[in-house]
């Protein structure tokens, strides 16, 4: 049996992190600060083009067509990520970082999917009911490859049973609570009022986020490339305090 110092895991496991925010707060701008930092990013896009990355020399695979480039099916997608799934899994390519943009659509084009397979109204509840164990088993696929797996993901303004509001990932179900538990980092991204953009580390009241790292400040300038290499960092005298305290 092979037994491992806990230290090293992180290089030979990746970071596994969740950015979610806003709809326009510069999720996937974030790209840009993982390829300026030097990492070898692949993103997997199920959106419809990708504006804010249009000067940046970034890998994509696009789920939204073939290999010839013409326009699929929405229910037809989900296959594309399989099948981009199976690539990464060979190890044969250069990426070290793999970004999902964004986990809201993915979802959406599960369920198209799951909408042909599912056609009749009285299955409805079955349906969302393997929604939920396709993305979880999904989500956990791509968190164990030995990479950095970035996930993006819309905001979800949600009410607790006492009309209290709080936010969520944009997931379709039962989704929105069972994935943040699977993953080391959870950050949220907003914009203060100033216009600096920022990210949030740990969990308030309204919504979710964590830092298992322990290296990050409550409240970080929003730049994803800095914030891996912090946590990837390693512990020095120097540091220590800062980080363990």
């Amino acid at each position: 049996m092979l037994i491992k110092k806990a230290k090293d895991m992180n290089d030979s496991h990746g970071i596994k992190a969740i950015l979610y925010g806003a709809s326009g707060v510069g999720k996937t701008t974030q790209v840009k600060t993982l390829v300026d930092s030097g990492y070898k990013v692949l993103v997997i896009s199920a959106e419809s083009g990708l504006l804010s990355l249009g000067q940046t020399d970034v890998d994509v695979i696009d789920l939204t067509v073939d290999e010839r480039g013409d326009k699929v099916k929405p229910e037809n997608r989900f296959e594309n990520l399989v099948k981009a799934y199976n690539f990464l899994e060979t190890g044969k390519h250069k990426y070290d970082t793999i970004v999902l943009d964004s986990l809201t659509e993915i979802n959406q084009v599960l369920l198209e999917y799951l909408r042909t397979k599912y056609p009749d109204a009285k299955n409805t509840l079955q349906m969302y009911g393997e929604n939920s164990l396709v993305m979880n088993k999904m989500v956990k696929k791509f968190r164990d490859l030995p990479y950095n797996v970035i996930l993006i993901a819309l905001e979800s303004l949600e009410k607790d049973e006492v009309g209290r509001r709080f936010i969520v990932m944009d997931l379709v179900g039962k989704v929105a609570n069972g994935i943040p538990p699977l993953f080391d980092e959870v950050i949220y991204m907003f914009i203060e009022e100033k216009g600096d953009r920022k990210f949030l580390t740990n969990k308030t009241e309204k919504l979710m986020a964590k830092d298992r790292s322990g290296r990050l400040d409550q409240v970080e300038v929003a730049h994803l490339g800095n914030l891996l290499n912090k946590i990837r960092k390693p512990i020095t005298k120097e540091n220590k305090n800062v980080w363990l305290q």
